[in-house]
């Protein structure tokens, strides 16, 4: 009986483990993405001029990390990210700063809604 009560408790343990070790991946690649589309929404407001390698790094961070979201996350939030970094680098390529400001901020609320998907909380536990 003892032993099944360790294999419980080890289960739950390695359960926990986990899902604290993927929101971290989770925080850590969206943080590769979240900072360079923080960078140009600074550059946007502040009308300083705004290089297009940022949120290239962004779009390049976000394909590579792609994979491994498409196992977590729903799709239509996937689908939003991408969709909206195709437009905020359009929009930048055209010189539309102030729609490019925008669709940067929609993209930056959208990964913070991603980073804190299923956030291992006492009441998702209960």
């Amino acid at each position: 009986m003892r032993w099944r009560v360790a294999v419980a408790a080890g289960l739950l343990a390695a359960v926990l483990l986990a899902g604290s070790a993927l929101q971290a991946h989770t925080m850590r690649l969206c943080g590769a993405i979240i900072v360079p589309l923080e960078q140009t929404a600074e550059a946007l407001s502040s009308r300083k001029g705004v290089s297009l390698d940022s949120i290239k790094a962004a779009r390049e961070n976000w394909h590579l990390s792609l994979p491994y979201f498409s196992a977590l996350i729903t799709h239509e939030w996937l689908d939003g990210v991408t969709e909206g970094l195709a437009r905020a680098e359009g929009f930048l390529l055209c010189g539309e700063d102030s729609e490019a400001l925008a669709e940067i901020r929609s993209l930056l609320i959208l990964l913070t809604r991603i980073t804190e998907y299923d956030k291992l909380s006492l009441r998702n536990i209960l």
